[in-house]
């Protein structure tokens, strides 16, 4: 019978005990050896839980997929709690499995699940783990929750401004435990104490940025500072003031970001201040009524010239910086005034450093000018062939470019595979593996990257579509209607069909629109409704 051997590991405290990856192997490779069975290929996830999201455990669904084309007959597991304690998910992949033919083998807990025995023994086995599992949860979350009373840390990253303190506890003990708090970066604290200052006499979050951008001060990556990241610091004026708020986020449930405000732990002064409680409350107020301007998505967004073309390239960019160019909802000195424009995304974000100032286009201008010159380019069947022509041969050219890109991702995953098993092979033969398991960890995180990259290749490839002749001519036909009243998503496909890209060029203040297979139209400076059409 051919198997496949799957062993995982949580934590790397595990590393330390029976439960670790290389003492599974050895158990399941013996347990092959002696039912006289062919191993298929051994399926190994180190740092995982059994509780992770699907997506996380990228070698157990391979080895799912596997299953479904029959490339093996079973699957050897050290215990149940290796597949899943979830008992829902776990009874939900075995009946794919089982359905497929394949069985499933714990091999320190053998049973028979056609049984009525086995199967209520198997049911217990699954209840009993994700039991266990949940208590330890909820003892681990019980003391991580006491550890933040008492003051200390847990986890994550530390806030720009802090920096990590480590004191010893039950130094009595051969080997001490050590907690974290957190102490004032003299350095970073200054800033964080120039930023707040500025706020509350009246700067915004982009002339803060512009600020510390001019004055050459690198961000907390390294790069330029910009409005998001200064935004994050008042939002989070509450611990700059000296409180520790933990357990907010929410991980386990898909599209909620924050837990309700009641499950939050809040430490107040539980280290000390960078700035003091007047002036972060000061500062939130600000926030909270300040914005006056809001970034539109590009999906189903009411500025239909944002986004991707056909090609997967920036429909409209900034020949200057490469970035899109983006829509923005810009709100006047009154509630009611309101101006719909495109601007360069990368000098919105982070200022003229990023990119020479700009001038914002107004939606109304711009898409005006654009539909105005596809009626004039594309008034006649034969200018229609063209267009398609010209698109078929860049559906063509991509369809080879995802090809090699697969292909040489495909390689560069089968070396890392070939070092994952010689370091596995390794740690299995004896070689200290604290010298060894970094290493193994770095390889699977590269691995999952590789991964990632290889299905959005198989993505793209699987949903490239060839658009044909009565696509386009059913998109021309209905043009303006679609144009005067139809969806902005239906706008937007429409204009992404006739239009290639759009150059603006800051520098000269010039537009460019490229369109399919025609020559390139120049979209240029004119001022109409008593206004110019840009600033």
């Amino acid at each position: 019978m051919k198997v496949a051997l799957y062993a995982r590991c949580s934590s790397d405290k595990q590393e330390n005990l029976d439960r670790s990856i290389p003492a599974q192997l050895g158990a399941l490779r013996d347990y092959a050896e002696k039912n006289e069975y062919l191993i298929y290929k051994e399926y190994l996830e180190p740092g995982e839980s059994a509780y992770s999201d699907d997506e996380n455990r990228e070698k157990f669904h391979e080895m799912i997929r596997d299953a479904k084309v029959k490339k093996f007959d079973a699957i050897l597991f050290h215990r149940f709690n290796r597949f899943y304690r979830d008992q829902y998910k776990s009874m939900f992949y075995k009946k794919i499995l089982r359905d497929n033919g394949i069985k499933i083998i714990s091999i320190t807990e053998e049973l028979d699940p056609d049984t009525i025995q086995g199967f209520m023994l198997e049911r217990m086995i699954e209840m009993m783990d994700q039991v266990s599992s949940m208590q330890n949860a909820w003892e681990t979350m019980k003391g991580m929750t006491e550890n933040a009373k008492q003051g200390y840390k847990n986890g994550g990253r530390v806030p720009y401004g802090y920096k990590r303190v480590q004191i010893p506890v039950d130094i009595n003990r051969p080997n001490p435990r050590y907690k974290v708090k957190w102490e004032i970066d003299p350095e970073k604290a200054k800033i964080i104490r120039k930023i707040f200052e500025l706020r509350c006499s009246g700067s915004s979050l982009r002339k803060i940025s512009d600020y510390l951008n001019y004055t050459l001060i690198p961000s907390p990556s390294g790069g330029l500072w910009d409005s998001s990241t200064i935004r994050y610091f008042f939002l989070k004026a509450d611990m700059y003031a000296g409180d520790y708020i933990w357990n907010f986020s929410d991980m386990k449930i898909k599209g909620k970001k924050w837990k309700d405000k009641k499950e939050w732990v809040i430490v107040k002064n539980a280290h000390p201040p960078i700035i003091d409680r007047e002036t972060a409350e000061k500062a939130k107020v600000i926030l909270g009524t300040s914005n006056n301007l809001t970034y539109i998505n590009s999906d189903n967004s009411r500025f239909i010239l944002t986004g991707k073309n056909l090609l997967s390239k920036s429909l409209f960019y900034c020949s200057n910086c490469g970035a899109n160019y983006i829509g923005y909802d810009m709100r006047g000195s009154t509630k009611d005034k309101r101006y719909l424009k495109y601007i360069c995304s990368e000098y919105r974000k982070r200022g003229a450093l990023a990119c020479v100032k700009p001038f914002y286009i107004p939606k109304d201008w711009i898409e005006r000018e654009v539909i105005n010159e596809i009626n004039n380019r594309y008034s006649s069947n034969k200018k229609v062939e063209k267009l398609i022509r010209d698109l078929l041969r860049g559906e063509k050219n991509k369809g080879s470019q995802i090809d090699s890109s697969l292909k040489r991702i495909n390689s560069d995953i089968r070396l890392v595979k070939k070092q994952i098993n010689k370091l596995t092979e390794a740690i299995f033969a004896g070689i200290d593996k604290t010298i060894l398991i970094p290493e193994s960890k770095e390889l699977a995180k590269k691995i999952k990257r590789l991964e990632k990259k290889k299905q959005y290749f198989l993505d793209e490839k699987e949903n490239k579509k060839s658009i044909g002749l009565d696509h386009i001519v059913s998109i021309f036909k209905n043009f303006k209607s679609i144009m005067s009243t139809g969806a902005y998503g239906q706008q937007h496909l429409t204009v992404k069909t006739f239009v290639k890209d759009i150059a603006v060029d800051p520098v000269n203040r010039k537009i460019t629109a490229s369109f399919f297979e025609l020559p390139s139209g120049v979209l240029t400076s004119h001022s109409f409704g008593g206004g110019t059409p840009y600033r």
